[in-house]
């Protein structure tokens, strides 16, 4: 699959949720990643991390993507200039069932993680409090 494709319509789908916060997007990609994958699961992945970014910052926030390939590897860095996460919460991200948010249901990060991980990849978080929160995902290029 295409990757870039999949950030074009990720884009389009997430956009009208950041325009009510007059957040900003930015996307820095290599021109040309193909990836073998299954783009709808890629999709729902990058969409959650995106939601759970734009629910995080106030008005006028900044989210960016910075997609490269190296080593046979597609890296992704999503970082949002949020609150940022409490070292506990960082270490339970990827529990069941634990959230920080009055209507989450604690699935959403769990079920991307096992996404990633069935792709052959890694997802992992790094936050400071009142600063960011970056998301890195590594997945094979095959």
């Amino acid at each position: 699959m295409n990757f870039n494709n999949l950030l074009r319509e990720i884009k389009e789908t997430i956009i009208p949720f950041f325009r009510n916060k007059r957040i900003n997007l930015q996307i820095d990609s290599e021109k040309q990643i193909y990836i073998k994958a299954d783009y709808n699961r890629l999709k729902q992945v990058f969409i959650n991390i995106l939601k759970n970014s734009c629910e995080a910052l106030g008005k006028k926030g900044i989210i960016s993507i910075k997609a490269y390939t190296s080593n046979s590897k597609l890296i992704i860095n999503i970082k949002d200039n949020g609150n940022g996460m409490s070292k506990e919460t960082i270490e339970n991200i990827f529990t069941p069932f634990y959230s920080k948010k009055l209507d989450g249901t604690g699935l959403g990060l769990c079920l991307s993680k096992e996404i990633i991980e069935n792709h052959g990849g890694s997802i992992k978080y790094n936050s400071v409090l009142h600063k960011y929160t970056l998301v890195k995902i590594i997945l094979p290029i095959n």
